[in-house]
C-alpha cells in the first residue's frame, strides 16, 4: 500500500503528542512555487494537529517566510481520533472536520472523489509570500459541491470565506 510511509509518520506524530504531552513540530519542506505541495503539507499537519503540535515550513528555494494559507481560520477540530486510520472516509480520502473547515487528503496513488454535504469554498494559493512581506501571494476561494483529489494531493474547504485572508 503506497500510504504506508505517510501512515507511519502520522502515527508517530500522534503517538508522540499523546505520550510526551509536549510540543511536536512538523517540519514540512516545500518549494514556495509549489502551491499544491504547500496545501498538502498544511493538510497533513491539520489532520494530525493536537494541542501541542506546531508547523515549521522550510521553503527550499527562497527566503519566503510566510505564505497566505497560513492565515486561514479553520477553528478548533470537531473530530479528533487517536489513530490516523480513523480519519479515512467512505470516499477513500482522509479528512478532518474543523469548526469552519473540512480538510481532505489523498496520501496514495489512486484518485478519489467525494460529494460534499453542502457548498464549500476550496482554498487555492496563488503566488508565494504574502504582500505585506514583499511577496505576490494571495488565496482564491472556489465554491464546490464535490472534490476529486489525485495522488498525493489535498484540499482545504471552508464553510464561508467571511473573515478569511
Amino acid at each position: 500500500v503506497p500510504t504506508d510511509g505517510w501512515m507511519d509518520q502520522m502515527r508517530h506524530t500522534m503517538q508522540a503528542m499523546q505520550v510526551w504531552r509536549r510540543g511536536v513540530v512538523d517540519l514540512v519542506e516545500v518549494l514556495e512555487s509549489d502551491q499544491k505541495g504547500r496545501i498538502y503539507g498544511l493538510a497533513c499537519y491539520l489532520l494530525s494537529k493536537g494541542e501541542y503540535h506546531y508547523l515549521s515550513l522550510n521553503y527550499r528555494n527562497t527566503s519566503a517566510v510566510y505564505t497566505p494559507e497560513l492565515d486561514l481560520t479553520v477553528g478548533p477540530p470537531i473530530e479528533t481520533y487517536p489513530d490516523p486510520t480513523l480519519y479515512r472516509r467512505a470516499s477513500g480520502l482522509y479528512g478532518r472536520r474543523f469548526e469552519q473547515a473540512l480538510v481532505l487528503l489523498n496520501p496514495g496513488d489512486e484518485t478519489f472523489f467525494e460529494t460534499l454535504p453542502t457548498t464549500m469554498y476550496r482554498v487555492d494559493p496563488v503566488g508565494g509570500m504574502v504582500p505585506e512581506l514583499g511577496g505576490d501571494g494571495y488565496l482564491t476561494y472556489t465554491p464546490v459541491t464535490s472534490v476529486t483529489l489525485g495522488p498525493w494531493s489535498a484540499a482545504i474547504l471552508l464553510d464561508s470565506t467571511e473573515g478569511q485572508p
